[in-house]
């Protein structure tokens, strides 16, 4: 209701708005490229919509679109270049990003393999488009002293954040890593594994109260110890490890609100913590960020698709401007995705067994007529970056936008108020389904 308030004020408030096509036709910038290391002209744009944000969030309309890993990755190079961006953010494991970390600054390793151990609970990342990235990064790096960091925002990864937790110790202060190991067991499982799934649940409420407890011991162990492991490693090092046991007690608190039903809402929890974890990088490396999530998760609308606050809507209410949101959007073609039903019956059993169910191909029918995919398509610009942040110019009464994230019929669109939710939108006419890397790579 809100929004159709504030939209009909707007409208009011202006006899001369244009409609959506006129507004698209006359301020829509083509971009001519997909491929990373081509000019950056065509997004020179970029700049007054990023203006001096110190948080830019891109989104997508699917996780299986391999034109919005390109085009955001043009995007990635273009705040890197020429706005002094240095830390590359995923909507997946913080805890299991340092490997990558590593590697994209220089080190040892295999990125094919590193990238597919990381990606294990998130499929959309084990993609050649996602390795092509990963690969500019590390020779961007090699050529500035000015390094890129690669990272996650996400929580649901408490395996990778108990090693973290652990390994640190092992290396600083190895007397206190087989309490810590027996104080974490407690939630040390993957969220793919049934079998540790089940023992969580089985333990209770009193079982993840108890864990609870456990966790914030391992941090006041950490804290009492302060001085003398900031002294074996370093201050970062240190702060780093002391979020880790952070997440853990995210992790905690969302398996409480999804598998114990406690009176909370488990997805509401994750976008609030995400956006806690963004704020935590900001703080901590006091560099601007890039983070890469789906269109529901970095708008700064508190009720767009899913029904309870995005981070992005946090994000702006924090920061205001210095956060902005970018989304993407297509008309035609298909993607990736792992729909409800026989995908996650099949991905349900593949976990319980330790394998890994790659998604399937949809294809979008045709747009909607009205639709804002509709209007893009017809304006006959193909590939384009469409500023918002124009007062006063922008027919804005909510139309559908695709969204596609585990998609059911339900899915296919929600009614969007682009100017209240988005800073910006990227739009391509045809989607192709990104291309997986093999899981056991």
């Amino acid at each position: 209701m809100t929004r159709w308030l504030i939209a009909l004020l707007l409208i009011t408030a202006s006899p001369t708005l244009a409609t959506p096509l006129e507004y698209v036709q006359k301020n829509a910038v083509p971009i001519t490229s997909f491929a990373l290391g081509s000019s950056l002209t065509d997004l020179e744009p970029l700049a007054g919509v990023v203006g001096e944000a110190r948080i830019v969030a891109m989104g997508e309309a699917t996780h299986g679109t391999a034109e919005f890993t390109q085009l955001r990755a043009r995007m990635l190079e273009y705040l890197v270049r020429r706005k002094g961006f240095t830390v590359f953010a995923l909507e997946t494991s913080m805890a299991g990003a340092r490997d990558l970390n590593a590697y994209v600054q220089g080190g040892a390793g295999d990125a094919r393999a590193l990238l597919t151990r990381y990606a294990r609970l998130a499929w959309p990342w084990r993609t050649t488009q996602m390795l092509g990235v990963l690969e500019w990064m590390r020779s961007y790096n090699a050529s500035t002293s000015s390094k890129l960091r690669f990272t996650g925002i996400d929580l649901q990864d408490p395996v990778s954040a108990v090693d973290w937790v652990t390994g640190y110790l092992e290396a600083h202060a190895p007397t206190e890593v087989s309490r810590t190991e027996d104080l974490l067991r407690c939630i040390r499982f993957s969220l793919s594994n049934t079998l540790g799934v089940a023992r969580y649940t089985a333990r209770g409420l009193d079982g993840s109260r108890l864990c609870a407890v456990n966790i914030r011991t391992v941090r006041q162990i950490l804290e009492n110890r302060r001085a003398a492991l900031i002294a074996q490693s370093n201050d970062l090092e240190y702060r780093e490890v002391l979020h880790a046991t952070e997440l853990l007690i995210q992790e905690n608190t969302y398996l409480e609100a999804r598998l114990l039903r406690v009176d909370a809402d488990a997805n509401a929890l994750r976008d609030r913590f995400m956006a806690d974890n963004i704020a935590w990088l900001e703080a901590t490396y006091k560099q601007k960020i890039v983070v890469w999530a789906h269109n529901g998760h970095v708008t700064f609308t508190p009720d767009m698709t899913f029904g309870w606050k995005p981070f992005g809507a946090a994000l702006r209410e924090r920061y205001g401007l210095g956060y902005v949101a970018v989304a993407s959007s297509f008309a035609l073609g298909s993607f990736n995705a792992q729909l409800v039903g026989s995908d996650l019956v099949r991905s349900l059993t593949a976990a319980a067994l330790g394998l890994t169910v790659n998604p399937s191909e949809q294809r979008l029918p045709a747009p909607v007529s009205d639709s804002l995919e509709q209007i893009f398509n017809s304006s006959g610009l193909g590939t384009f970056l469409l500023p918002l942040r124009v007062p006063r110019t922008f027919y804005i009464v909510p139309q559908a936008l695709p969204s596609f994230e585990t998609p059911t019929p339900d899915w296919y669109s929600h009614r969007a108020t682009l100017p209240l939710e988005f800073d910006a939108v990227v739009f391509t006419q045809r989607s192709t389904p990104t291309v997986l890397l093999p899981a056991g790579y």
